[in-house]
């Protein structure tokens, strides 16, 4: 087999009722299947999803299947760059799709030009529904240049919070360490953008329809409880290392603490939504004790006033969204 142009790399985990359709939709394309590789990795899933997968395996010869012990997400995605052999990275969570004929499409534009990181259009769709809509739109009058992660940053681009719906180039990856961190179980995607976008120097997106999300109500992104917002900020410390192993320029560190500050908010959004104030304090004294509060603010454009609420008053910064929590709960209830 000729080196691929792309790697595929798909995690599975329970999904046996939605692998057959992914895996459909990135064998559903006008592209030599010598040229691209296929990553399934078994997250020690104990559903039949591998089993599907042999059989798709037994009539592509292109699918190279993992076993590895459950270890979540973010290990499975590590593990398949591991062994990925391709110029070109593509994640795809097991429950999304390809659009059809479109790998060809861009192979061609990425033989064009050295891009780092190629952003194309995603859509997302519910399981029991055909219509879909534009997710995470991209700036239109940035579409086609090519600009480094931090000029667009400072163009307004806060830059993706999910891997899908973009490719990387592998050696790129390589070359500065990025991985997924495998401590987040919310937000990994996130974390690993934030790298991505500061080192990045060739960053371009390309208006072509590429990545459906499926939202379906059981997957690991829609469950929330406190629980697992607990678990996110007991992993402070290790969120401060994955960023501390480099040393990023002050252009960087403006990424990197406006990344910082959407972890930050997320967790407090979700926190609000569940109705866990007995839990105030303490996760109050976990972002006070984070090492990254008050986040840095200066050269930030971007959610400046946000921010600096945050860092002048945690409590007041949380009123506002118990506020807006309780008219959404209002808002919900009238409709139901």
């Amino acid at each position: 087999m000729e080196i691929p142009f792309f790697s595929v790399i798909i995690p599975v985990y329970n999904v046996e009722a939605y692998i057959s359709r992914c895996l459909d939709s990135i064998y559903d394309q006008d592209f030599e299947e010598n040229k691209y590789e296929v990553i399934v990795v078994n997250d020690g899933t104990p559903d039949h999803s591998m089993d599907i997968v042999e059989k798709y395996a037994d009539i592509h010869q292109n699918i190279i299947m993992i076993d590895k012990d459950n270890g979540g997400v973010s290990s499975a995605r590590n593990a398949g760059i591991s062994v990925a052999k391709g110029v070109y990275l593509i994640f795809v969570d097991p429950d999304d799709a390809l659009e059809p004929k479109v790998l060809k499409t861009i192979c061609d534009e990425l033989r064009q030009a050295d891009i780092e990181i190629l952003i194309l259009n995603s859509f997302e769709q519910k399981m029991d529904r055909d219509v879909k809509s534009e997710i995470q739109i991209f700036p239109r009058k940035l579409t086609g240049s090519t600009l480094s992660g931090i000029e667009l940053f400072k163009k307004g681009y806060l830059g993706k919070t999910s891997v899908w719906g973009i490719v990387f180039k592998r050696l790129f990856i390589l070359e500065h360490g990025i991985e997924f961190p495998e401590f987040v179980l919310n937000g990994e995607d996130t974390l690993f953008m934030a790298l991505c976008f500061a080192f990045a120097v060739k960053v371009k997106h390309v208006g072509l329809n590429f990545y459906c999300y499926m939202l379906r109500n059981n997957s690991a992104s829609q469950a929330w409880d406190y629980e697992r917002g607990h678990l996110i900020y007991l992993h402070f410390d290790d969120m401060r290392r994955y960023f501390e192993r480099d040393v990023f320029s002050s252009d960087q560190k403006i990424i990197i603490h406006f990344h910082i500050y959407r972890t930050f908010s997320y967790i407090l959004h979700r926190f609000f939504e569940v109705h866990c104030l007995n839990k105030y304090f303490e996760i109050k004294h976990a972002v006070f004790d984070s090492g990254f509060y008050p986040i840095e603010v200066k050269p930030l454009k971007q959610f400046r006033a946000k921010i600096m609420l945050l860092n002048f008053s945690f409590g007041l910064y949380c009123f506002t969204l118990f506020v807006r929590q309780l008219f959404l709960d209002i808002f919900k209830k009238r409709n139901e």
